[in-house]
């Protein structure tokens, strides 16, 4: 099972509690301090919970979680997105070359490429 470390924001800093490590609370203006502090802490006073695996919380306004779950999501579309145009990209290109005989560099010039790149698609398969 997972060290939760909860994160909570308090004025101009980070604060962190570990339930398991009674009595560790570490703080830092930094997200990334906070964590080296954690880190330190428990190698050094919980030395059999600094290797768990840990799983944090992080308290943050509900309209703030909710942007950023908003943003993963968005950023999870877009990947898919382009990995989709790479695939019609490289579709597109075979067609126009090997069906219509089109010169590489027009197939780059259909499909807003320059003619290296339209190459480089055609040499994969």
């Amino acid at each position: 099972m997972a060290l939760t470390i909860k994160i909570s924001r308090s004025e101009r800093q980070w604060i962190a509690e570990v339930p398991k490590a009674k009595g560790l609370h570490a703080w830092s203006t930094s997200l990334k301090r906070l964590r080296k502090h954690v880190d330190i802490a428990l190698r050094e006073f919980y030395p059999e919970l600094a290797s768990e695996e840990r799983r944090e919380i992080i308290d943050l306004p509900a309209a703030t979680k909710a942007i950023l779950k908003g943003l993963a999501k968005a950023e999870k579309d877009a990947e898919r997105a382009a990995r989709k145009a790479a695939s019609l990209r490289r579709q597109a290109s075979h067609r126009l070359r090997s069906k219509l005989q089109i010169s590489v560099r027009e197939v780059g010039d259909l499909m807003g490429l320059s003619g290296s790149r339209a190459h480089q698609l055609l040499e994969r398969k």
